[in-house]
């Protein structure tokens, strides 16, 4: 699945396959990230790696469950570039090597909490609506996810009923190299512009009382 992710993203990046993720967000990063990528194409300039890529680690140093400390640094290290290079201010949790963001969404569905977390062979990417989910609401948007998901070509929606959470997450998956700065920006547009659309459906059976069936009739 990481394989057909990675991929999946190739093809976008190169093919200058960029849709426009969202519609009327002023100024706020999402467009601005959009537009920084639509230049990065027309250039055809690739950045410069982040750091150094490390050398494959012996096998007998690693069993085939643990990461690569190396490359988990200089997975980190782009994720940083690309924070930085966009003005994006950031929490950084040193003890699960993630980057937490906070984001105003243009929904529904005010905020989200973005998480990048860097692994020896990519990054996860995982986007929560900040609003806590009740349990009496689990069900019917467990069952929104799942239509939501019937169309999701990477990644899916979820609801997190340990943390009465609700997002969206995939993985950008990268092999033995660091992502690029592109792919980095584009896993942001693209997660956060899932929560945006689908936030207005998500506010209907959250605050609404609307029926999951009902609520994603109105995507429509």
């Amino acid at each position: 699945m990481r394989k057909i992710i990675a991929v999946f993203l190739a093809l976008c990046l190169t093919a200058g396959a960029l849709p426009v993720l969202a519609e009327g967000a002023g100024g706020n990063i999402l467009t601005m990230l959009q537009e920084k990528m639509k230049n990065d194409l027309t250039t055809r300039e690739e950045p410069a790696p982040a750091g150094p890529v490390q050398a494959e680690p012996d096998e007998e140093e690693l069993s085939p469950l643990e990461e690569d400390p190396a490359r988990v640094a200089v997975n980190l290290q782009a994720i940083k570039v690309m924070l930085d290079e966009n003005d994006l201010k950031f929490t950084y949790q040193e003890e699960q090597d993630s980057f937490l963001l906070k984001y105003t969404l243009d929904s529904d569905m005010d905020a989200a909490d973005v998480w990048l977390t860097a692994y020896d062979d990519g990054v996860w990417v995982r986007i929560d609506y900040e609003e806590e989910i009740p349990e009496d609401k689990w069900e019917q948007l467990m069952i929104l996810c799942s239509l939501f998901n019937e169309e999701m070509r990477l990644g899916c929606f979820y609801v997190d009923r340990d943390n009465a959470s609700m997002g969206y997450r995939f993985f950008l998956y990268t092999d033995v190299l660091p992502p690029t700065q592109h792919a980095l920006a584009f896993a942001l547009v693209l997660g956060i512009s899932m929560l945006e659309y689908r936030g207005e459906a998500v506010a209907a059976v959250l605050n609404g009382n609307m029926s999951a069936w009902d609520a994603y009739a109105m995507l429509d």
